[in-house]
């Protein structure tokens, strides 16, 4: 709603005016834009077209993604996951080096080398799981299980405060983006207490591996307290993690 501030000055929006504060100062624009039927049809505008197709493939990418991922985000803080989400599948789209300017699609980006690896190592959360984690992890290059060797849960593992329980577990998304389908798989959890010994953590999957699909594998650190046999979820899930840590 406009407020008048002297005789022929007003901020905020004045019937098809609104005032527009910038970097180089401050004036009047008159509402409205490039209409639908412009942007689909001038040849000037070719480059909004194409970036318009673009962006729709990597929104559609993500939502999939997200949706693919649902479980995990219920694990952790994820409330920038989306816009880093988005960010990332921009630069992954880059990767396609096949089709023109404004058809470019994520799904290509992934089948290479580059876009593979570009997704490795991006948290879901706020913090990345070798940041609470401190020891390393291997992949198999032909069963993609994850093993870390001689694990000690008391010195290797950044506890939460007033946790006594920790989980690994991974996830692996199984994803034909350009039908637009997905399924999440779930590995076996490994429980390491905050006293234990050293141990050997190995997570792997039990489904066959599709040709036809990309895989991503997601794992995760959470924390938990246990009282009387019962496992409590930990409120604060700044020390949950979840991270990329294969694709293929």
């Amino acid at each position: 709603m406009a407020k008048p501030i002297g005789p022929f000055q007003f901020s905020g929006s004045l019937g098809d005016y609104t005032v527009v504060h910038s970097k180089v100062g401050t004036y009047i624009r008159r509402k409205g834009g490039i209409s639908k039927d412009r942007i689909y049809n001038d040849p000037h505008l070719i480059r909004i077209r194409e970036n318009n197709n673009e962006f729709g493939n990597v929104s559609s990418a993500a939502k999939l993604i997200r949706k693919t991922w649902a479980p995990i985000k219920s694990l952790c803080n994820v409330t920038t996951l989306n816009p880093r989400l988005m960010q990332l599948l921009f630069e992954v789209k880059k990767f396609d080096d096949t089709s023109p300017r404004g058809q470019r699609r994520v799904s290509t980006g992934l089948v290479t080398a580059q876009g593979k690896a570009l997704l490795i190592g991006f948290e879901l959360g706020i913090t990345k799981v070798s940041h609470i984690l401190q020891k390393s992890w291997k992949i198999d290059p032909v069963t993609h299980a994850i093993t870390i060797d001689k694990l000690n849960p008391e010195l290797d593992i950044l506890w939460s405060k007033g946790t006594n329980v920790a989980i690994l577990k991974a996830y692996r998304a199984v994803l034909d983006v350009d039908q637009n389908k997905g399924i999440l798989l779930e590995s076996n959890e490994v429980q390491l207490s905050a006293n234990q010994v050293k141990c050997n953590v190995q997570l792997g999957f039990d489904e066959q591996l599709s040709q036809n699909s990309i895989h991503i594998t997601v794992l995760t650190l959470t924390f938990y307290q246990l009282i009387n046999e019962i496992m409590y979820p930990f409120n604060n899930q700044s020390r949950n993690v979840a991270e990329i840590v294969d694709v293929f």
